[in-house]
């Protein structure tokens, strides 16, 4: 029986060779990817202006809220952060290099080239207050 070893991991795939044990594989905690912040064609309040995704969550920048969802196997949770009384639309910062490509659905609903940011920033979202958000370590900050 062939044996397997773990070389590495990319995007949290194994690559496996055939040498080495079972036994040999040894549990290896998964890269943190950064997190980053793309822009969406917004056309109405309830699409949001920017998303971001990392690990098991997904942020949604809406103008007067931000939307969080984590799902980790069967549990799901949700929140968002209303912004009472305000309404500023984020501005992207932080350029990324790379660009994002979406190919969901139909061709027409492709999506190409779409910039990477690696923080947003909601201006003067209440009189003398400016709320920015970004990703450090795997972890969404604000």
């Amino acid at each position: 029986m062939p044996r397997i070893r773990r070389l590495g991991q990319v995007f949290g795939l194994a690559l496996l060779s055939a040498s080495g044990t079972r036994g040999d594989c040894v549990a290896q905690e998964m890269p943190r990817l950064p997190i980053f912040f793309v822009e969406n064609p917004a056309s109405s309040a309830e699409v949001p202006v920017y998303s971001g995704r990392a690990q098991a969550f997904v942020a949604e920048f809406y103008r007067d809220r931000i939307a969080l969802r984590r799902s980790d196997g069967a549990q799901q949770a949700a929140v968002a952060l209303r912004f009472a009384g305000a309404a500023a639309t984020p501005v992207a910062e932080e350029a990324l290099p790379g660009k994002l490509n979406v190919f969901v659905g139909e061709a027409t609903n492709w999506r190409t080239g779409l910039a990477l940011h690696g923080a947003l920033r909601y201006r003067s979202l209440w009189p003398g207050v400016d709320l920015v958000v970004h990703g450090r370590e795997g972890e969404l900050q604000y």
